[in-house]
């Protein structure tokens, strides 16, 4: 046979159409996964916000996928969980928006993780939630109606901003709906977490998210109470570490508590409740340390206050509440001193008012307090979850040896590697 161009340009295209074949249009044709434990149909809202997504390229910078290796990774996913995606997640929907792009942290565990509030604050001015964001402003959307036939055949209206928090509020399926529904119940009673919210669950529909919602309530209250005994910020206080902390705090904060820090950031006027008020001394006063840091590892549910275990590292986290208990005398406007900082004095007695004498802080170790920021785990339709934090060492030389291996994995992450598999012994 005469090789020739013509030959070797017919037997190039044969390879290549055989390539494609194989590799793009069998796969297509034959892999129809079944749907995961988690997966779910959208509801008619959330697929009419899934179009908005789609129509302004969210999927440019958000991923919809968690990898095993993403999961050690700070910052890079939105919900501290052990479940990486898998094939069925996507089951429902056509096409799927895995994306390959992360401009911004993934989105694929995002629903139940942030309140309503907290998105619709994030869509109208990403800076008001997420200083630094590159992210452009949606707040058009909050004027722009959009139609959809709801599960009943009902013709209904809403805003494009309600389709989108509807949207990425799924995220996540039935796992989402589980930390949304536990999310709404604390917002409802609107006591803060050491209540009990077990009957509010009652109203969830289906069994098997309202008992994964059950389980993910009692082990988030246990969590925080806990960490309400812890009562010292292990931390070596000092200038440096509250300069630290004050830079993480304009950094991260003040689009909800404001540069003064008393709880009025240009995000403040979107949610409910407003955010806290750090410039009177009552706060850093009753308020335990580990309470702080509970509160930053894994947000405050029923609030717009959202989890930042996935970004901020142990050392980051104690020297923002060093830095909290500053503001009461002018931390925020000055450059902080350790004589800035207001002493945790107890927790009131229950019936006492702030102001009266308080019972000594608890010095037991919590049971499930841990100086490795692992936030509460993401509720699992397969498995009830587990104390989201282990055991917080007692000794000051326990600490030390606890924080030297947080700072060694930590280094193993940025170098990737063998970090995984250590974590995971972990």
């Amino acid at each position: 046979m005469v090789m020739n161009l013509v030959t070797v340009a017919v037997g190039a295209f044969i390879v290549f159409l055989t390539a494609i074949t194989i590799v793009v249009a069998l796969p297509l044709a034959s892999f129809e996964p079944a749907p995961s434990e988690r997966a779910r149909p959208l509801t008619s809202l959330e697929k009419r916000g899934r179009e908005i997504y789609m129509q302004n390229g969210c999927w440019y910078c958000h991923s919809q996928t968690n990898r095993p290796q993403d999961l050690a990774i700070p910052g890079l996913t939105t919900a501290r969980t052990d479940t990486p995606s898998e094939a069925g997640d996507w089951a429902f929907v056509r096409p799927t928006l895995i994306g390959s792009e992360r401009v911004g942290p993934d989105l694929a565990q995002l629903g139940g993780v942030l309140s309503d509030d907290w998105h619709r604050a994030h869509f109208i001015n990403p800076r008001y939630t997420s200083p630094g964001s590159i992210m452009p402003n949606f707040d058009w959307l909050q004027d722009e109606k959009v139609s959809y036939t709801d599960e009943q055949g009902v013709k209904q209206e809403a805003t494009g901003m309600d389709a989108l928090t509807a949207y990425v509020q799924s995220l996540g399926g039935k796992d989402a709906d589980a930390r949304r529904a536990v999310e709404l119940a604390f917002g409802r009673l609107k006591r803060g977490e050491i209540q009990d919210v077990q009957a509010e669950l009652n109203a969830v529909e289906d069994p098997e998210v309202r008992a994964v919602a059950k389980a993910y309530a009692a082990e988030r209250q246990k969590v925080v109470a806990d960490w309400a005994t812890f009562g010292t910020n292990p931390l070596l206080l000092n200038n440096s570490v509250l300069a630290l902390g004050k830079k993480l705090f304009f950094g991260n904060c003040i689009g909800c508590h404001g540069t003064k820090g008393d709880g009025n950031g240009p995000a403040a006027q979107f949610l409910t409740p407003r955010p806290a008020d750090f410039t009177a001394d009552v706060r850093p006063r009753f308020v335990s340390p580990g309470t702080f840091y509970e509160t930053i590892l894994n947000g405050r549910l029923g609030t717009a206050m959202h989890p930042f275990g996935n970004r901020l590292s142990v050392e980051e986290i104690w020297s923002l509440e060093w830095f909290l208990r500053t503001i009461p005398n002018g931390g925020a406007d000055e450059v902080p001193t350790a004589e800035m900082v207001v002493p945790f004095e107890g927790t009131p007695a229950a019936g006492a008012t702030p102001g009266a004498t308080p019972t000594p802080a608890a010095t037991a170790t919590p049971a499930a307090a841990s100086p490795t920021p692992t936030a509460t785990p993401t509720p699992s339709p397969t498995a009830t979850p587990t104390a989201s934090a282990g055991q917080a060492p007692g000794s000051p030389f326990a600490r030390v040896i606890a924080y030297i291996e947080d700072r060694f994995l930590l280094g193993l992450r940025m170098l990737g590697g063998p970090s995984d598999s250590l974590v995971q012994r972990r």
